[in-house]
């Protein structure tokens, strides 16, 4: 009796799960470089350094990024995905200003969103 409650009830919601106006208007990705939602950016003049903060289920690395430095603007991307599973936390890595691109007298922008939530940013 209760499989054939379950059942009903997921056939009266099934067409309200098909929009055919919302499912034209998706498209696959297919580039896998998305700009990263970051938690937080920290220069360091005397160490000539920038640092990023981002969430990691436990495989992100600094390789999993490149920074494009273009018009004044920094923007920091993920290349590689973490599929990982465990709990989300945040990690950060480190760039020179010179790895980064960054003039170190020269204001810069960046081109990413910034979150205070680790859980809001991964949310895409």
């Amino acid at each position: 009796m209760r499989s054939l409650i379950i059942g009903m009830i997921a056939l009266l919601l099934l067409p309200a799960c098909k929009d055919t106006k919302q499912q034209e208007n998706i498209q696959p990705v297919k580039n896998t470089k998305t700009a990263e939602p970051l938690l937080g950016v920290l220069t360091n003049y005397d160490s000539s350094t920038v640092s990023i903060f981002v969430v990691s289920n436990g495989c992100t690395s600094k390789g999993d990024f490149s920074l494009t430095y273009r018009n004044d603007t920094l923007l920091v991307t993920r290349t590689k995905p973490d599929y990982c599973k465990m709990v989300p936390h945040t990690v950060n890595f480190n760039w020179t200003f010179q790895e980064a691109g960054i003039l170190p007298n020269k204001p810069f922008y960046l081109g990413n969103p910034v979150t205070a939530n680790p859980l809001t940013a991964q949310i895409r």
